[in-house]
């Protein structure tokens, strides 16, 4: 991640990610305290992971202070394959995450597949801790590209 003032000049940047594959899908400003950073991680707890994995490839939410410096991560997901597409931050002060799950019915999935990759939301509060989800799908490939 890069952070440049208004010319475009670099004030910092900063590479985030753990033992595995990480992929940033996004990141959007907190007000002024800072960033989140969303995407997918097949990494397990190393490097700038704390977050547990949960399978194969996780929802992979940071949270950085407005000088790039980690505050927390968490990851959400079952033991197939979950990637985080898309997340705002909502009203209350926590994020929803939206984005594509193959796993049938476990870890963080409350509900159980509709079949194929189905649409997974997950609502947090300010700190990343899971709140609800919920799946949305048909029996083919089913997911989330933007919010």
């Amino acid at each position: 991640m890069v952070k440049l003032d208004a010319q475009g000049n670099k004030i910092w940047d900063r590479t985030y990610g753990g033992t595995g594959e990480d992929r940033c899908n996004g990141a959007f400003e907190i007000s002024n305290n800072g960033y989140l950073i969303y995407g997918g991680s097949t990494s397990t707890v190393g490097g700038d992971r704390n977050a547990q994995s949960k399978g194969n490839q996780d929802f992979w939410i940071v949270r950085i202070d407005i000088n790039g410096s980690i505050l927390w991560d968490k990851a959400y997901g079952g033991s197939h394959f979950e990637y985080c597409t898309d997340a705002i931050h909502t009203s209350d002060g926590g994020y929803l995450l939206g984005g594509t799950s193959s796993t049938w019915s476990d870890g963080d999935l409350s509900q159980t597949s509709r079949g194929g990759n189905d649409f997974w939301i997950v609502k947090t509060d300010a700190n990343g801790s899971k709140l609800w989800d919920k799946r949305f799908g048909g029996s083919g490939a089913d997911g989330l590209k933007q919010m």
